[in-house]
């Protein structure tokens, strides 16, 4: 039967498991913010790529637009990326996208996998959209949708930062789990204890 020393020893665990939960998840914010970083240095190209392969497949269009038009268009594009890219990683230092349960599957690892995150990432086909119209582009098919870089960007791979988030939110998830485990365990020895000092 369980005693006061026992309970002690689980306690002196759950504590230790606590501690390492507290650095996996200062890990994860870590990860998080390197993971927004590049994502800020990328969602301005985003949109000169793909207005630039949009205006591109488009020759007559294209042939036709003034050079102060392209001028007028590429100062929106950097002026609305780098103004979209800042809204949309404020939106993304937030910790509970990052610090949430989500499935993490085996294989690739990507920002899809995250909801939260993507959603807010994805912010960005509404700027492109909007500068397609203002400028009049011809439509050319399905929406655009943003595709994370699989290029360094700034010196990083966002692959290798996916892969380091997947390490420590597993860890994290473990310990979470390990810790609803041992607290299960001592409540059921408290109430044996309580069980057994009634006379």
């Amino acid at each position: 039967m369980a005693d006061e020393t026992a309970i002690d020893k689980v306690d002196e665990e759950l504590r230790r498991h606590r501690d390492r939960i507290e650095a996996a998840e200062r890990q994860i914010r870590e990860d998080a913010a390197r993971i927004v970083g590049v994502l800020q240095d990328d969602l301005p190209a985003y949109l000169q790529r793909e207005i630039k392969a949009r205006f591109v497949s488009a020759p007559d269009f294209a042939d036709a637009m003034p050079a102060e038009t392209l001028d007028a268009l590429k100062r929106d594009a950097d002026d609305e990326g780098t103004k979209a890219a800042a809204d949309i990683a404020a939106a993304l230092r937030d910790p509970a996208l990052w610090l949430t349960d989500v499935e993490l599957p085996d294989g690739p690892f990507e920002l899809t996998h995250l909801p939260r995150v993507w959603q807010q990432a994805t912010r960005i086909e509404t700027v492109l959209e909007g500068l397609l119209a203002k400028y009049h582009f011809p439509a050319a098919g399905p929406r655009a949708q943003y595709k994370p870089p699989t290029w360094f960007v700034s010196g990083t791979l966002l692959k290798t930062l996916m892969e380091a988030y997947r390490t420590h939110a597993r860890e994290r998830a473990r310990l979470r789990q390990a810790v609803d485990e041992l607290e299960a365990k001592r409540r059921t020895m408290q109430l044996g204890l309580k069980w057994d000092a009634t006379p």
